[in-house]
């Protein structure tokens, strides 16, 4: 709870914060001391509420800056939203859509630590690019690539590291469940009938979050529905789903474009609240994919829709 002590800033913040308390305090028991050099009670009044202001400005940077915690980013990927679906309905058809994935330093088990506050983010960054676990002698396995790891927000805590990357864990497996659900719901009401009730897959335990909502509802769509929505195109996404179909933003997307180029997908579906940061992605990373920004399924159906027969 005290390591921010280990961050100067952070406790020049707190500092600044608690010797500022008095000097408030002083000029609202005795106005008299500004009055008599300024000789406008208005203007006491603003003084004290700009030092009111000053005041809470300090204690919310020291909140923000000393139990803020980050993850690293390690590597990403995709897969095929195939593995959500049951076996006996996966292969109706042979295209699938693919969702895009990343894995974290927050899956970091004990005696590890998988999030980092902000004086410590920037060594363990330099850690996992040399494939070494932060503040440890261990190493990681040559196999992953982490030359592209860096550092996001992960969250606000005051508990230490290692217990906050575990409630981050659970809370991204309910996140999941309730994904799976609306992708259901969505696609049934796209596909005008009912699913199977075993239509999902049950062994999907190593699976966690909500990022890939939308694409398994277009999985689910392309896999029970009377048209081939991929037409021999590859494609690739991320994004939330809701109940009335609205695609929200997710995380880590740096990353996510980082694999969905690496792998050569023909298009990359994003949320409209994605792409502004998507293109400045593109651009730092020198990336090519194509992205297809949508506020709903519906969008990104009609985007799917209008596309030519993919020539071979």
């Amino acid at each position: 709870m005290f390591d921010f002590i280990h961050d100067p800033l952070a406790t020049i913040y707190l500092v600044l914060a608690i010797a500022l308390i008095p000097v408030i305090f002083i000029i609202i028991r005795h106005p008299s001391i500004l009055i008599r050099r300024s000789r406008k009670k208005a203007k006491v009044r603003w003084d004290v509420i700009s030092l009111v202001v000053v005041e809470v400005a300090l204690i919310y940077l020291f909140i923000v800056r000393g139990y803020s915690y980050y993850q690293v980013v390690l590597t990403g990927g995709t897969f095929s939203d195939s593995v959500f679906i049951s076996s006996k309905y996966a292969n109706q058809r042979e295209g699938h859509f693919h969702s895009l994935y990343t894995q974290s330093s927050a899956g970091l088990k004990e005696p590890y630590k998988g999030l980092y506050r902000v004086y410590e983010k920037e060594k363990a960054v330099a850690a996992f690019r040399e494939k070494k676990i932060p503040f440890s002698n261990d190493t990681l396995k040559d196999e992953y690539d982490f030359s592209h790891a860096y550092a996001e927000p992960a969250t606000l805590s005051l508990r230490a590291p290692i217990s906050a990357s575990q409630s981050n864990v659970l809370s991204n497996k309910a996140l999941f469940q309730q994904s799976e659900q609306n992708s259901v719901v969505v696609a049934e009401r796209l596909l005008g009938r009912k699913l199977p009730e075993d239509v999902l897959e049950t062994n999907t335990s190593s699976y966690a979050g909500n990022s890939a909502g939308m694409m398994l509802t277009l999985e689910l769509v392309q896999q029970f529905g009377d048209v081939d929505l991929l037409k021999g195109y590859s494609v690739c996404g991320t994004g939330t789903i809701e109940e009335n179909g609205e695609i929200g933003s997710i995380g880590s997307l740096r990353m996510k474009l980082i694999s969905a180029e690496r792998e050569h997908f023909d298009y990359c579906i994003v949320a409209q609240d994605n792409y502004r940061a998507a293109l400045g992605y593109l651009k730092e990373e020198q990336l090519s994919i194509k992205l297809i920004p949508v506020s709903n399924i519906q969008e990104a159906l009609t985007f799917l829709n209008a596309l030519p027969v993919h020539e071979s």
